[in-house]
């Protein structure tokens, strides 16, 4: 478990978010795994200078960042969430968020 107050935490099985952002660039979809990007609280100013960086994938070597990897992530706030899906709006008052991958639960046939 881990507890933190948090700019941006995000959780995924690909590499890219929304079209353009590289927030989990190591990202693969065939190993059981979400990559996650926990991004620190920042200045706005540091913000400007974050966005580019998570287009081109190259946030993750900044100290503020933390990449991690797991098969269960439930994020928690007193306060209210905002959360997406692939950058669209899921909700905005949310105080409890699970996310949990289910291995081979997809059949793909070409």
């Amino acid at each position: 478990m881990h507890t933190q107050p948090a700019l941006l935490i995000a959780v995924s099985n690909g590499r890219r978010y929304a079209g353009g952002f590289l927030l989990t660039p190591q990202a693969r979809m065939d190993d059981g795994l979400f990559d996650v990007c926990l991004a620190d609280e920042m200045s706005r100013l540091k913000i400007l200078s974050f966005v580019p960086k998570a287009m081109q994938g190259t946030h993750i070597y900044e100290p503020e960042v933390t990449m991690a990897h797991a098969t269960r992530v439930v994020v928690t706030s007193e306060d209210d969430l905002l959360a997406h899906v692939d950058g669209e709006i899921l909700c905005t008052a949310a105080h409890r968020l699970e996310m949990e991958i289910i291995t081979r639960s997809l059949r793909v046939i070409v």
